[in-house]
């Protein structure tokens, strides 16, 4: 039987805790230079609408795109379309588990995030697909580097028969 207190939390919170998700990517940002961006981006998705769960997809990807802009000694709101161009190069090609690079649907949230943060850091605003983008970042298309190749189809062939469960 589940308690109160438990229903309550999940109630409220969900059993994601994404609201706490979220407060602890901004207190990871809190001390990540130039995280004052990112966490007024996070802050503006919120004021934009969307959801806990949803924002935490932007902040997951941050600390990468910060990282990537502060070693690259770039300020976001002087980043140049030569400057993305190079940080999203350097994201299309980090190796990660095991020396494979990031799934097309990674690749392609890290593009979202990086077109979204550049723009709100020149502008103040998130920005979309009908009002457009600043210059340095229209060029990006996120879904353009989604991996066709990562939808496994499922054949026939490849299904278990009765008799070789048995």
């Amino acid at each position: 039987m589940i308690s109160s207190n438990s229903e309550k939390i999940q109630n409220e919170e969900g059993i994601h805790n994404y609201s706490r998700q979220v407060e602890c990517c901004k207190q990871r940002l809190k001390k990540t230079e130039q995280g004052d961006v990112g966490i007024s981006f996070l802050e503006k998705l919120h004021l934009h609408g969307l959801e806990d769960g949803r924002i935490i997809v932007y902040g997951a990807r941050l600390s990468l795109i910060l990282n990537l802009f502060n070693g690259n000694g770039i300020k976001i709101v002087d980043a140049t379309k030569a400057d993305c161009e190079k940080i999203l190069f350097a994201i299309l090609n980090t190796k990660i588990n095991k020396g494979r690079h990031y799934s097309g649907e990674s690749k392609c949230a890290f593009a979202l995030a990086l077109l979204r943060l550049v723009h709100h850091a020149k502008t103040g605003e998130i920005g979309s697909r009908e009002e457009g983008y600043v210059d340095e970042v229209s060029w990006i298309k996120p879904s353009r580097y989604r991996n066709r190749d990562d939808e496994i189809e499922i054949l026939p062939e490849d299904l278990l028969t009765p008799r070789e469960l048995y």
